[in-house]
């Protein structure tokens, strides 16, 4: 109904006087449908044409191209593919020769979602082989089914995840993330309750197949120091011929190199893709498991992409003292680690010029208008 009356509105602005209504008359004729499958791109949309005196109208397209053109046509009109410039920047080579041959899958869900690419460098450089479910795109509804208990989306995605990659793989990386230790002492970043707990629920529900799920201690108040140790002896009893603690360690601080690096290159992005201005763009603030995986964004950036408005995520800004300093006592007293990233990014958009943040969750869904034009949506019914 809204977007009936927004078209009106549209319409009477721009004062049109032409139109392609066929009339009230077509109620009562007679019009054949029939069904098909466009098999001009992997997605494979099934689309429904309708016969209206000798003309063809189609719908049911996911990429922008109307049923006389015989080919895949984009439907990102802005310039910049978040997605794929993200791919592109955290790729890696993949080991050069494997270890004792055994397959690792790393879960793409919850916290491993924002670390894939540090972890998949960490095992490249241990020759150790890795799968991810990054294209496993029914995560929840089979997640839904195998929690056995009512969580959030995030939540029972990872439970579909989790058995996706028992199905594929020798054993399934699933560490502890409880505390993302930060610079200042006095200020502490916690991971959400259910979140620090991921790897105990998906063991329950793995049963006889739970000594396959790897789950070290990684991300504590401990020094890395403690973090190596826990890998090393994680991974020792996996192999004949196991890593050393010496070349866990190594593989590790290569891992921290590499993530440092890709973070940096998307900043640098953020800022030759927004250089000059005056150009109106979004930034993402959310969860990377939400915002980054396509099963759960509800294709929410496509959105923006066919509009021509570039779009961005959070940790592709900069920040400093002089941004965060008007919420320093909110966020020193906030103790939730993403939630506290989201204010810092809310912050330092609400600062830009041209830039919208685009609020996006899985637990709640909410729409409104601000000073800084801030607009929320829900993924989860």
């Amino acid at each position: 109904m809204t977007g009936a009356l927004g078209v009106a509105l549209m319409l009477h602005e721009q004062r049109i006087r032409t139109t392609s209504f066929r009339g009230m008359s077509l109620i009562g004729k007679t019009i054949p449908v029939r069904s098909e499958v466009c098999d001009l791109c992997t997605n494979h949309c099934k689309i429904t044409i309708a016969e209206i005196e000798g003309a063809h109208v189609a719908y049911g397209f996911l990429c922008g191209r109307d049923y006389e053109t015989k080919r895949f046509v984009a439907r990102n009109r802005s310039g910049f593919d978040l997605m794929k410039a993200r791919k592109k920047i955290t790729s890696a080579p993949p080991p050069a020769t494997v270890r004792n041959d055994i397959v690792i899958g790393i879960p793409a869900a919850l916290y491993l979602k924002d670390d894939l690419p540090f972890w998949k460098k960490f095992f490249a450089e241990l020759s150790i082989r890795t799968i991810t479910s990054e294209e496993y795109d029914t995560a929840v509804i089979d997640g839904k089914r195998l929690a056995g208990a009512e969580f959030c989306a995030p939540m029972e995605a990872m439970h579909g995840h989790v058995n996706y990659l028992l199905e594929k793989a020798d054993f399934v990386f699933l560490p502890f993330y409880m505390e993302q230790k930060t610079d200042d002492r006095t200020v502490r970043r916690h991971y959400c309750y259910y979140t620090q707990f991921a790897p105990t629920l998906a063991a329950s529900m793995a049963d006889d197949r739970r000594n396959r799920l790897l789950m070290p201690l990684v991300h504590y108040l401990y020094s890395e120091l403690h973090t190596k140790g826990e890998l090393y002896r994680t991974l020792k009893p996996l192999m004949k011929e196991p890593p050393g603690y010496f070349e866990i360690s190594s593989a590790y601080e290569k891992a921290s190199a590499f993530k440092k690096s890709y973070l940096e290159k998307f900043k640098k992005r953020y800022q030759e893709e927004t250089a000059g201005g005056h150009e109106m763009h979004v930034v993402y603030l959310g969860r990377p498991y939400t915002i980054l995986d396509e099963s759960m964004n509800k294709r929410i950036p496509a959105v923006f992409e066919s509009l021509g408005i570039k779009a961005f995520y959070q940790d592709m800004l900069s920040s400093g003292d002089s941004h965060l300093s008007p919420i320093a006592p909110l966020l020193r007293e906030f103790h939730w680690h993403y939630a506290a990233q989201i204010l810092e990014a809310a912050r330092v958009v609400a600062a830009a010029k041209d830039a919208y943040p685009v609020f996006v969750t899985s637990l709640t869904g909410m729409h409104c208008h601000s000073n800084c034009s801030w607009y929320a949506f829900g993924t989860e019914e």
